[in-house]
Formats: structure tokens, sequence, C-alpha cells
């Protein structure tokens, strides 16, 4: 079975999504380049999260309103069920120390 008719189809069990970000919508834009599909040099982007690369060098993702919302279709359609991690606090000292 594919990942997209596996994941991808709407179940009535899970909310809908909410639409992606789009210019004017309230987000915080800014001026810049693209890193999506489109490469664009210069055009209204939104910050979308950042890249590691290894050597441990990290850059910040400014996508287009058009590559966000490809994006968005990409997830949707290769989503699979959130796993939940456990989180650690380091700095909490273990029950009975």
């Amino acid at each position: 079975m594919s990942p997209v008719a596996r994941y991808g189809a709407p179940r009535a069990d899970r909310p809908s999504a909410p639409a992606p970000a789009r210019t004017e919508d309230g987000n915080d834009w800014t001026w810049g380049a693209c890193w999506g599909w489109c490469e664009r040099p210069w055009l209204r982007v939104l910050w979308v999260g950042s890249a590691t690369i290894p050597g441990g060098q990290v850059a910040d993702l400014y996508y287009c309103g058009s590559c966000v919302r490809r994006m968005y279709r990409r997830v949707q359609s290769h989503a699979r069920p959130h796993t939940h991690l456990r989180v650690l606090d380091c700095g909490q000292e273990e029950a009975g120390t």
C-alpha cells in the first residue's frame, strides 16, 4: 500500500487541518529568497523552520506562498500517525535521591 493511500486520506476520527499560510494572513512574512522549489530571489517569504546539515551548520528556511502551499500538500499526502515522544527533564532529580 502506498503512503499516500495509507495516510493521506481524510479520516472521520481526525479533525480537518488548518489551511496553509498565505501572505497577508497575520503571520510574520518578510522579503527575501525562497528556499522552496521555485528558488525565486526576491519576494514575500515565511520562515518555515530550520535545517541542520552534517557538521552542525544550521540555516533558516524561508518559503514563498506558492511553495508553502506545495509543501503543505506534500505533507498531507505523506502524513503518518503522530508518535508521542517522552521528554525527559535532565535538570530534575530522580525520586528517592
